[in-house]
């Protein structure tokens, strides 16, 4: 999915702007092996990086933090895109992403 964060931009500075770059805070919540959440700049296929992900059966509470590049325009406001990508089991029952940082 695409993630365009115009709004949040509105809200903290009053106007929408091109950004270069995000930093990113993931997180899941999960008990099976190999849940994640991962992000990329384009969205094209190899290009997403994990943010956070689970490696065994039973882990809770999994967090990370990624510097994600942003350059494609969304087609709705004056700011970038962020696509982000979940890999969940049916056991996942939090999946958070929270911009922490903004580049211009």
């Amino acid at each position: 999915m695409a993630l365009d964060i115009s709004p949040m931009l509105r809200n903290l500075f009053g106007t929408e702007f091109r950004q270069t770059g995000l930093i990113v805070k993931g997180g899941i919540t999960s008990t099976t092996a190999l849940d994640s959440v991962s992000l990329s700049a384009t969205g094209m296929t190899g290009s997403f990086m994990t943010c956070a992900q689970t490696y065994v059966t039973g882990s809770f509470n999994i967090n990370g933090v990624a510097l994600v590049p942003c350059s494609e325009l969304s087609p709705v406001s004056n700011s970038n895109l962020v696509f982000v990508r979940e890999t969940i089991a049916a056991t996942a029952t939090n999946r958070l992403v929270s911009s922490l940082a903004i580049f211009v």
